[in-house]
C-alpha cells in the first residue's frame, strides 16, 4: 500500500451482483493501495452474480450494511415489490447457500464506522428512503443535526444517484472519471457513492467513492467494465430483458 493509505477508505454500494463491475471497481482500489473498503448494501438484485459477489464483498470490506434487495432474498416481504425483482429473488435464493442468505439478514441496516461515519442505505432517517427531493435532504440534513451529534458525514446508497449534499451545496452529474470534492470541516454532508452494479444517472460506468481523512476530500470515480458480459448472464438467466438494457445506458 501507499504512504498514507490509511487516511483513505473506498465506499462501494447498491452492487446488485454485478461480477464484471464489481471487479473493475476492486481493481481500481488496489491500484490505488486502498485496503479499507465499506459496502452501504444492496449486495445482490437485479444482475445474476450473486454469489461470486457476495463473496468479494464478505472477503474485502472491513464495514458492510444490508440494503432492501439483501432483506427481500433474507425472506423479508414487501408490497414495494415488483414482479420483475420478485423473479430475481427467488432466482438469487436458489444460487445462494442457506448460509449466504442468513449471513445477508444478519447484516446491520447502518453503522457507525470508525466513530466518525454514518452508514445508511437508504437514509440517516429511513432505511428505504430514497434522497432525491429538496425535502428529503433538508430533513435528513436536520435529522444529522438531531441524532448523530458530532457525526458530520452520513454515507448512503439506493437511489443509484452518486451525489455530494452539503455545505448548501448539491453536486451531481458526476460522470468524470475523477471528481475530486474538497468537503468543509464540520460542515454536515450527506454522500451517495453511486451504483457499482446498476449506475442511473446516465453514465452506464461503475461508480464508487474514495474518503481521504487527512484531506477531508471525496472523490468519485467512474469505472469502465464489460457491461455486455453482465447482460449476456441476465439474458441466460432469464430475467427481464429491461435490466440487461438498462446497464447500457445507465439509467
Amino acid at each position: 500500500a501507499s504512504m498514507g493509505s490509511g487516511d483513505r477508505f473506498a465506499v462501494i454500494s447498491d452492487l446488485h451482483a454485478n461480477l464484471e463491475a464489481m471487479r473493475a471497481v476492486f481493481d481500481v482500489i488496489e491500484a490505488d493501495g486502498i485496503d479499507d473498503v465499506i459496502c452501504l448494501g444492496d449486495i445482490v438484485g437485479y444482475n445474476a452474480d450473486p454469489k461470486p459477489v457476495l463473496e468479494l464483498a464478505r472477503d474485502r470490506c472491513r464495514s458492510l450494511i444490508r440494503g432492501n434487495h439483501d432483506r427481500y432474498v433474507f425472506g423479508e416481504s414487501s408490497t414495494e415489490i415488483k414482479e420483475t425483482t420478485r423473479y430475481v429473488v427467488e432466482w438469487t435464493q436458489e444460487q445462494l447457500g442457506a448460509d449466504d442468505v442468513a449471513w445477508l439478514g444478519g447484516l446491520e441496516d447502518s453503522q457507525i464506522h470508525d466513530g466518525a461515519f454514518l452508514l445508511a442505505h437508504g437514509s440517516p432517517r429511513d432505511r428505504d428512503e430514497y434522497i432525491l427531493s429538496n425535502d428529503a435532504i433538508s430533513g435528513n440534513l436536520r435529522h444529522m443535526g438531531n441524532t448523530y451529534v458530532g457525526i458530520d458525514v452520513a454515507f448512503f446508497g439506493h437511489s443509484h444517484f452518486p451525489m455530494v449534499i452539503g455545505a448548501g451545496k448539491v453536486q451531481q452529474k458526476l460522470h468524470a472519471d475523477r471528481t475530486e470534492i474538497q468537503l468543509e470541516r464540520a460542515k454536515t454532508y450527506l454522500i451517495n457513492p453511486g451504483s457499482v452494479g446498476q449506475p442511473r444517472d446516465r453514465c452506464p460506468n461503475a461508480s464508487f467513492g474514495i474518503f481521504d481523512r487527512s484531506k477531508w476530500t471525496f472523490t468519485l470515480v467512474r469505472v469502465p467494465y464489460d457491461v455486455e458480459a453482465a447482460q449476456q448472464k441476465i439474458l441466460a438467466a432469464g430475467f427481464d430483458r429491461s435490466l440487461a438494457v438498462r446497464l447500457k445506458h445507465g439509467k
